[in-house]
């Protein structure tokens, strides 16, 4: 496995070695060729593929074939060349900003779930007798009505903003699915949103590494926990650091049994997107959220684009708009929207 070293900008392959250096071993070959540089790249990729679940996390050296194995499954989720080789694009992607969740199952997951498109079978599971289930034992509610919880709040954020985030998040996943969400102050809850920096009791594996690379992750059902790094500079008016309500929905995916997605513009692919004028969820995310719980019931669960947007609509009609349709006030740009209530602290 040899590695492009030239073509990879310095400051993104020292990045992802200081992100993945305490879960490095250095693996290397009596009498190899290759220069200390591409040992240590080759490292940081083993350490990467480890943590991300395409590589056991075992503590001995990979050989060439489980290596290559890994990297062509991470290059097929990742719209990368397939080739099996560390090149610079792999190092690159491996750099991006991602959720920390590892993506070991999700290519049996979308085969799972596009065959049962193919074979009509769409109902959740207790619903139709032939349907597969998209998660495993365990890894989904089973019921229909969950409570959430925001434990605490990230800096340059007010609680009231945080808080319309996670609302209009949970509300893009009801929108498409016969689930209802609920949020309570205190106490008990089925799912939980929390911000931590670094090890925060979850194992060295989902220690947050600082500003970029893992920005969160997610259990799945049952233990109902989302976690943040609060040391990311979040946003939810898209002009610096990222956004926090495309971050919280898709680990929300993850709570509610969702894998990763290989569809590129999905929402939950593992890597970071930001809010555009495209949809937010794809017709991957949708079909994932209905095998598992079903499809909205009723005529006012059906748009499943910019609803932020729509979140805001009642309130902003009343307080800024009142002779405007909620339609109109939805077709507002979402940056712009947000703006008017910060500046004007709505919230």
């Amino acid at each position: 496995m040899r590695a492009q070293v030239a073509a990879l900008p310095g400051d993104q392959f020292w990045t992802l070695f200081l992100r993945l250096y305490p879960l490095l071993i250095v693996k290397t070959t009596a009498g190899s060729p290759v220069s200390r540089v591409e040992r240590v790249e080759n490292s940081v990729a083993e350490g990467f593929l480890e943590k991300y679940g395409y590589l056991h996390q075992e503590n001995h050296r990979h050989n060439k074939g489980e290596v290559t194995s890994a990297l062509r499954k991470f290059q097929w989720l990742s719209h990368l060349p397939v080739t099996g080789q560390l090149d610079s694009p792999t190092l690159q992607q491996m750099a991006t900003p991602r959720c920390g969740v590892g993506d070991g199952r999700s290519q049996p997951a979308w085969s799972r779930r596009v065959h049962n498109i193919f074979q009509g079978n769409t109902a959740p599971s207790g619903q139709h007798r032939r349907i597969k289930r998209y998660s495993r034992p365990g890894e989904k509610w089973y019921k229909r009505h969950l409570t959430y919880r925001i434990v605490n709040w990230p800096r340059h954020l007010s609680p009231g903003q945080v808080s319309l985030a996670v609302r209009t998040a949970f509300h893009l996943w009801s929108n498409v699915s016969a689930l209802a969400f609920r949020e309570v102050a205190e106490g008990p809850a089925d799912i939980r949103l929390a911000f931590f920096e670094g090890e925060h009791n979850d194992g060295t594996g989902n220690a947050f590494d600082g500003p970029g690379g893992a920005l969160a992750h997610a259990f799945f059902p049952c233990r109902g926990e989302a976690h943040f790094d609060m040391a990311e500079r979040w946003t939810l008016d898209g002009l610096k650091g990222h956004n926090l309500f495309m971050v919280i929905a898709h680990e929300i995916g993850h709570t509610l049994g969702l894998e990763h997605s290989p569809v590129r513009h999905a929402l939950m692919s593992p890597y970071y997107k930001k809010l555009g004028k495209a949809l937010v969820l794809s017709w991957d995310d949708i079909t994932a959220v209905q095998q598992l719980y079903g499809r909205a019931e009723g005529q006012g669960k059906k748009r499943t684009g910019r609803v932020f947007c729509c979140a805001l609509g009642n309130h902003m009609k009343c307080l800024f708009f009142p002779n405007w349709r909620i339609q109109t006030i939805c077709s507002f740009s979402y940056t712009i929207i947000l703006f008017i209530c910060t500046r004007f602290h709505v919230f």
